[in-house]
């Protein structure tokens, strides 16, 4: 289970930027490394979730989003880390009639650093957040195309993996080229085959 950040620095969620900050000082000095010899593997963790605590409760919007998802971020809530798919809603006549899926505000819970927590490659960890974001996105990509588009799905073209912690920056170690190079290409030139129809207030045929 996930550790509250306030409880972390051991300030009240009402706390000034001012005290988060002398908090964080102490807290850092109390469980940084080189200060616990006798418990180095341990206090090397909670020297970064102390850090990461700083980081999101610091800064204003990042606190803020925080506070406003904290309880669904401390039960380690699914949805919070994997947007739904498909939206049923979308549907006007009685079947799905396009791919709607991941909303803007599905989105926007990916550009904080509270949506994940540490560098590793475990659930809530910052590698497997993000690829199975892109994941849900390139399934709904895939799908739009041959609901929406009425193209042969086997023609489309598969977005590269975001990878994880062991996925190798060096192309020389990696047997599929440039991975991180790959997938920064492709969704730098990414153009969605969604067709938008949910936004239809009509339909045209009647």
């Amino acid at each position: 289970m996930r550790t509250c950040y306030y409880e972390l620095l051991e300030v009240d969620r009402t706390a000034s930027g001012e005290e988060i900050k002398k908090a964080y000082r102490r807290k850092a000095l109390e469980w940084h490394p080189d200060k616990n010899h006798h418990r180095v593997e341990e206090a090397t963790k909670r020297f970064a979730l102390i850090q990461e605590a700083y980081d999101v409760l610091s800064d204003p919007h990042e606190r803020d989003w925080y506070d406003g998802h904290r309880d669904a971020i401390l039960r380690e809530d699914d949805d919070i880390y994997e947007p739904d798919v498909y939206d049923e809603s979308s549907s006007r006549w009685g079947f799905r009639t396009s791919v709607q899926g991941t909303r803007t505000e599905d989105l926007m819970r990916f550009f904080t650093k509270a949506c994940y927590q540490g560098f590793d490659d475990g659930k809530t960890g910052f590698y497997s957040v993000y690829r199975k974001l892109f994941e849900k996105l390139a399934e709904e990509e895939e799908d739009a195309y041959s609901h929406d588009r009425g193209e042969d799905a086997d023609d489309f073209h598969s977005y590269p993996s975001f990878g994880d912690s062991t996925t190798p920056i060096d192309p020389n170690d990696s047997k599929d080229g440039n991975p991180i190079k790959n997938f920064y290409t492709s969704w730098l030139n990414f153009s969605t085959q969604k067709s938008f129809k949910w936004f239809d207030k009509y339909k045209l045929s009647e």
